[in-house]
């Protein structure tokens, strides 16, 4: 437990307790009222809340900046992400089942019979990626395309990704997994991450890689992930080797 006699600095514990989670919040906070005056300070419920929306329990509101909100709001958005809607009494045990928020998107999926398509939403809520050949990120609160993917060579789609947001939430890290058509004389394999900035709502390229070309219609990727610094992706060869 932390102790005041801790040759800490305010600022330095207040670093801390931003790293904890609520739980760690609420129980330092009674240990005393020097750590139940830094517990209630805005910074460490802002940084809270921010891993909460990063996580997906609290939603992302359009036109809401969690900087911008008091201490008191920060507060009620992560009472709500614990506690559940308002309505919800304590006593109540017959609510209907957790809150529900759904957005509808125009559709861009063409009508070819053999391609499949593939949606994310990213944690939070806000963001949204859609593939089908193309790859494109969509903001779900403003319901446009925020941003298409180009291919890194000529004549190719996506044909598998993975996408994650990254600590700030403002940015999201990104592997599309490509294949040229089956027109082309012979089918290649690439994979790129890249990292994308989504209020600027442009990209940076981090790698490209030629990977093992499979044969005729086959698709060689499996399992794209992200994880941090990682990125890694299983593919067969011709021989269907991985």
């Amino acid at each position: 437990m932390l102790s005041t006699s801790l040759p800490l600095v305010e600022d330095v514990l207040l670093l801390i307790l931003s790293f904890c989670d609520i739980a760690g919040i609420l129980t330092i906070s009674r240990s005393s009222k020097y750590f139940y005056r830094l517990g209630s300070s805005k910074g460490v419920w802002l940084a809270a809340v921010t891993e909460l929306v990063r996580k997906g329990f609290v939603p992302q509101e359009e036109g809401v900046v969690l900087g911008d909100l008091t201490k008191e709001q920060l507060v009620e958005k992560a009472k709500r992400a614990m506690l559940g809607p308002q309505t919800w009494g304590r006593d109540d045990h017959n609510h209907p089942g957790p809150p529900i928020v759904s957005r509808t998107l125009p559709s861009s999926v063409r009508n070819d019979d053999w391609l499949d398509f593939e949606v994310k939403l990213l944690l939070g809520g806000e963001y949204l990626f859609h593939r089908n050949w193309r790859l494109e990120c969509w903001s779900v609160s403003q319901r446009e395309v925020v941003w298409t993917y180009k291919c890194c060579v000529e004549d190719a789609g996506v044909i598998a990704f993975a996408a994650e947001l990254t600590d700030t939430l403002d940015q999201a890290v990104i592997m599309p997994c490509q294949r040229t058509r089956e027109n082309t004389v012979e089918r290649r394999n690439y994979v790129e991450v890249l990292t994308l900035d989504l209020k600027a709502r442009n990209s940076q390229s981090v790698m490209v890689a030629r990977v093992p070309d499979g044969h005729g219609g086959d698709d060689p990727y499996s399992h794209p992930q992200i994880c941090g610094d990682v990125a890694a992706v299983a593919v067969a060869d011709r021989r269907n080797r991985i």
